[in-house]
């Protein structure tokens, strides 16, 4: 059974700005200069590099599950499959504002040596996994309310305990 599923992509406007500029500037500099035979193809080359970029970028998504078994994640590209962590494994989670950039320098597959590992695509609210063997997990996430009302049941039914190991 499926408590609870999430897909987030990157959605920042300023990280399409970041893909944006470059295919602004060959374009304008092919319009203002014009461009020889060699220029052409030094530009088709960047063209390609950008648009793999942006394509890569477009394609990247995280996907959370809470369901009886436990919590999984995959974040393409990343991982070819879910990654389950199972109930009797987890010693406590809960959703959290986190700092991004301050406390694992930016979203997307991060690792702090003092947080731990953090899986996100944009915001400022995940849930927070400790495993047992003391790793922790953060996992964003834009339905931060739903999730914090479901892990509390969860902790009712004594699935999750409510506090770390």
């Amino acid at each position: 059974m499926i408590y609870f599923t999430e897909k987030q992509k990157f959605k920042q406007w300023w990280l399409w700005l970041i893909l944006v500029l470059p295919f602004t500037g060959i374009l304008f500099s092919i319009l203002q200069n014009g461009a020889s035979t060699g220029d052409i193809k030094e530009l088709a080359i960047g063209i390609l590099i950008v648009t793999i970029i942006a394509l890569t970028i477009l394609s990247l998504n995280l996907r959370t599950e809470i369901t009886e078994k436990g919590i999984a994640y995959k974040f393409s590209f990343f991982h070819s499959k879910f990654h389950l962590m199972e109930w009797e494994n987890i010693a406590d989670c809960f959703v959290r504002e986190y700092k991004p950039i301050w406390e694992y320098g930016g979203w997307g597959l991060r690792y702090s040596f003092r947080n731990g590992k953090a899986f996100n695509t944009m915001g400022n609210q995940g849930l927070q996994i400790i495993l047992k063997n003391g790793d922790k997990i953060l996992i964003g996430t834009q339905q931060a309310d739903e999730l914090r009302k479901l892990i509390g049941e969860l902790k009712k039914q004594h699935l999750i305990r409510s506090n770390p190991a």
